[in-house]
Protein backbone atom coordinates (compact mmCIF):
# COMPACT_ATOMS: atom_id res chain seq x y z
CA UNK A 1 0.00 0.00 0.00
CA UNK A 2 1.28 3.46 -0.84
CA UNK A 3 0.64 6.13 1.77
CA UNK A 4 1.30 9.81 1.23
CA UNK A 5 1.53 11.86 4.42
CA UNK A 6 0.81 15.57 4.50
CA UNK A 7 0.92 17.91 7.44
CA UNK A 8 -1.89 19.96 8.92
CA UNK A 9 -1.79 23.71 8.48
CA UNK A 10 -2.88 26.15 11.17
CA UNK A 11 -6.54 26.90 11.91
CA UNK A 12 -7.67 23.43 10.85
CA UNK A 13 -7.10 24.29 7.21
CA UNK A 14 -5.58 21.69 4.95
CA UNK A 15 -4.48 22.81 1.54
CA UNK A 16 -2.37 20.32 -0.35
CA UNK A 17 -1.91 21.95 -3.70
CA UNK A 18 -2.93 24.83 -5.88
CA UNK A 19 -5.84 23.98 -8.15
CA UNK A 20 -4.73 26.68 -10.56
CA UNK A 21 -1.31 25.06 -10.91
CA UNK A 22 -2.84 21.68 -11.82
CA UNK A 23 -0.92 19.86 -9.10
CA UNK A 24 -3.71 17.85 -7.48
CA UNK A 25 -3.20 14.62 -5.58
CA UNK A 26 -3.76 11.69 -7.93
CA UNK A 27 -5.21 8.40 -6.65
CA UNK A 28 -4.99 5.36 -8.94
CA UNK A 29 -7.95 3.38 -7.58
CA UNK A 30 -5.66 0.46 -6.71
CA UNK A 31 -3.66 1.33 -3.58
CA UNK A 32 -3.02 5.09 -3.36
CA UNK A 33 -4.21 7.04 -0.34
CA UNK A 34 -3.07 9.82 1.97
CA UNK A 35 -2.79 9.49 5.75
CA UNK A 36 -3.56 12.50 7.92
CA UNK A 37 -2.56 12.96 11.60
CA UNK A 38 -4.43 11.23 14.43
CA UNK A 39 -7.10 13.35 16.10
CA UNK A 40 -7.25 15.74 13.16
CA UNK A 41 -10.92 16.63 13.80
CA UNK A 42 -11.11 15.89 17.54
CA UNK A 43 -11.31 19.55 18.58
CA UNK A 44 -14.25 20.38 16.27
CA UNK A 45 -17.27 20.37 18.55
CA UNK A 46 -19.30 23.13 16.90
CA UNK A 47 -19.72 24.53 13.40
CA UNK A 48 -17.57 23.02 10.67
CA UNK A 49 -17.00 22.89 6.92
CA UNK A 50 -15.14 20.33 4.84
CA UNK A 51 -14.54 21.17 1.20
CA UNK A 52 -12.48 19.93 -1.72
CA UNK A 53 -12.20 19.78 -5.48
CA UNK A 54 -12.85 16.27 -6.84
CA UNK A 55 -12.08 14.81 -10.26
CA UNK A 56 -13.68 11.38 -10.11
CA UNK A 57 -12.76 8.87 -12.81
CA UNK A 58 -15.49 6.34 -12.02
CA UNK A 59 -15.26 2.76 -10.83
CA UNK A 60 -16.79 0.90 -7.93
CA UNK A 61 -19.30 2.23 -5.43
CA UNK A 62 -18.28 3.50 -1.98
CA UNK A 63 -14.90 4.92 -2.95
CA UNK A 64 -13.82 7.52 -0.43
CA UNK A 65 -12.90 11.14 -0.89
CA UNK A 66 -12.10 11.00 2.83
CA UNK A 67 -12.79 8.68 5.75
CA UNK A 68 -11.91 9.67 9.33
CA UNK A 69 -12.59 7.50 12.36
CA UNK A 70 -11.56 4.58 14.52
CA UNK A 71 -13.80 1.79 13.24
CA UNK A 72 -17.04 1.15 11.35
CA UNK A 73 -19.12 2.41 14.30
CA UNK A 74 -17.34 5.79 14.68
CA UNK A 75 -16.53 7.49 11.39
CA UNK A 76 -17.09 10.43 9.08
CA UNK A 77 -16.78 10.02 5.32
CA UNK A 78 -17.56 11.47 1.90
CA UNK A 79 -18.04 9.22 -1.13
CA UNK A 80 -18.50 10.33 -4.76
CA UNK A 81 -20.98 7.47 -5.32
CA UNK A 82 -22.78 5.34 -2.79
CA UNK A 83 -24.01 1.84 -3.56
CA UNK A 84 -27.09 -0.36 -3.28
CA UNK A 85 -28.76 1.52 -6.14
CA UNK A 86 -28.61 4.84 -4.29
CA UNK A 87 -26.10 6.41 -6.68
CA UNK A 88 -25.53 9.53 -4.58
CA UNK A 89 -22.70 11.63 -3.29
CA UNK A 90 -22.95 10.86 0.41
CA UNK A 91 -21.52 12.53 3.48
CA UNK A 92 -22.04 10.35 6.54
CA UNK A 93 -21.11 10.63 10.18
CA UNK A 94 -21.70 7.71 12.51
CA UNK A 95 -21.34 7.50 16.28
CA UNK A 96 -21.91 4.26 18.18
CA UNK A 97 -23.61 2.62 15.21
CA UNK A 98 -26.10 5.49 14.59
CA UNK A 99 -25.57 7.21 11.24
CA UNK A 100 -26.57 10.63 9.91
CA UNK A 101 -26.03 11.68 6.32
CA UNK A 102 -26.47 14.17 3.49
CA UNK A 103 -26.70 13.13 -0.15
CA UNK A 104 -27.43 14.26 -3.69
CA UNK A 105 -27.08 12.57 -7.12
CA UNK A 106 -23.55 11.29 -7.73
CA UNK A 107 -20.83 13.10 -9.63
CA UNK A 108 -20.45 12.47 -13.35
CA UNK A 109 -16.99 11.17 -14.19
CA UNK A 110 -13.99 12.98 -15.66
CA UNK A 111 -14.97 16.49 -14.57
CA UNK A 112 -13.81 18.73 -11.76
CA UNK A 113 -16.42 19.43 -9.08
CA UNK A 114 -16.21 21.42 -5.88
CA UNK A 115 -17.94 19.63 -2.98
CA UNK A 116 -18.57 21.22 0.42
CA UNK A 117 -20.28 19.95 3.58
CA UNK A 118 -21.23 22.42 6.31
CA UNK A 119 -22.84 21.94 9.71
CA UNK A 120 -24.35 24.69 11.86
CA UNK A 121 -24.02 23.83 15.54
CA UNK A 122 -26.87 26.01 16.86
CA UNK A 123 -29.51 24.64 14.46
CA UNK A 124 -28.02 21.14 13.87
CA UNK A 125 -28.35 21.84 10.16
CA UNK A 126 -26.10 20.10 7.66
CA UNK A 127 -25.77 21.34 4.08
CA UNK A 128 -24.22 19.73 1.01
CA UNK A 129 -23.03 21.96 -1.84
CA UNK A 130 -21.78 21.01 -5.30
CA UNK A 131 -20.04 23.78 -7.27
CA UNK A 132 -21.37 26.28 -4.74
CA UNK A 133 -24.99 25.24 -5.28
CA UNK A 134 -26.95 23.96 -2.26
CA UNK A 135 -28.06 20.39 -3.03
CA UNK A 136 -29.37 19.06 0.29
CA UNK A 137 -30.19 20.21 3.81
CA UNK A 138 -30.73 17.81 6.68
CA UNK A 139 -30.44 17.56 10.45
CA UNK A 140 -26.92 16.58 11.58
CA UNK A 141 -26.54 16.32 15.35
CA UNK A 142 -23.14 14.63 15.53
CA UNK A 143 -19.89 16.57 15.44
CA UNK A 144 -16.38 15.39 14.57
CA UNK A 145 -15.46 15.64 18.27
CA UNK A 146 -18.02 12.88 18.96
CA UNK A 147 -15.68 10.50 17.15
CA UNK A 148 -12.99 11.00 19.79
CA UNK A 149 -9.31 10.75 18.89
CA UNK A 150 -9.57 9.34 15.39
CA UNK A 151 -6.57 7.18 14.53
CA UNK A 152 -7.59 6.33 10.96
CA UNK A 153 -7.75 9.48 8.84
CA UNK A 154 -7.50 8.79 5.14
CA UNK A 155 -7.99 10.55 1.84
CA UNK A 156 -8.84 8.13 -0.95
CA UNK A 157 -9.37 5.04 1.23
CA UNK A 158 -12.22 3.56 3.28
CA UNK A 159 -12.20 2.40 6.90
CA UNK A 160 -14.75 -0.24 5.89
CA UNK A 161 -12.46 -3.09 4.89
CA UNK A 162 -14.10 -6.39 5.79
CA UNK A 163 -15.60 -8.68 4.62
CA UNK A 164 -15.68 -6.87 1.25
CA UNK A 165 -13.41 -3.83 1.15
CA UNK A 166 -14.58 -0.63 -0.46
CA UNK A 167 -12.47 0.35 -3.47
CA UNK A 168 -9.76 2.99 -3.30
CA UNK A 169 -10.48 6.37 -4.90
CA UNK A 170 -9.98 6.53 -8.63
CA UNK A 171 -9.46 10.23 -9.24
CA UNK A 172 -7.86 13.44 -8.06
CA UNK A 173 -8.35 15.72 -5.06
CA UNK A 174 -7.27 19.30 -4.72
CA UNK A 175 -7.51 22.01 -2.08
CA UNK A 176 -8.91 19.75 0.64
CA UNK A 177 -9.86 21.96 3.59
CA UNK A 178 -11.30 21.47 7.06
CA UNK A 179 -12.69 24.56 8.74
CA UNK A 180 -13.87 24.93 12.34
CA UNK A 181 -16.56 27.37 11.14
CA UNK A 182 -19.66 27.03 8.99
CA UNK A 183 -18.77 28.64 5.68
CA UNK A 184 -21.67 30.43 4.01
CA UNK A 185 -22.73 29.71 0.45
CA UNK A 186 -21.23 33.05 -0.59
CA UNK A 187 -17.93 32.23 1.11
CA UNK A 188 -17.85 28.78 -0.51
CA UNK A 189 -18.41 30.29 -3.96
CA UNK A 190 -15.78 32.99 -3.39
CA UNK A 191 -13.26 30.48 -2.03
CA UNK A 192 -13.74 27.99 -4.88
CA UNK A 193 -11.38 29.92 -7.13
CA UNK A 194 -9.62 32.07 -4.54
Amino acid sequence: MKSKFYSLLLSLLISFTSFAQNTALAFDGADDYATLPSGIVQSISGDFTIETWVYWKGGGDWQRIFDFGNNTSNFMFLTPKSGAGLNTIRFAIGVGGVNEYLETPFLPINQWYHVAVTVNNASNTGRLYVNGVLKNTRSITFRPSNLGNTTINWLGRSIFGSPSPDPYLNGNLDEFRIWSVERTQTQIKQNMFG
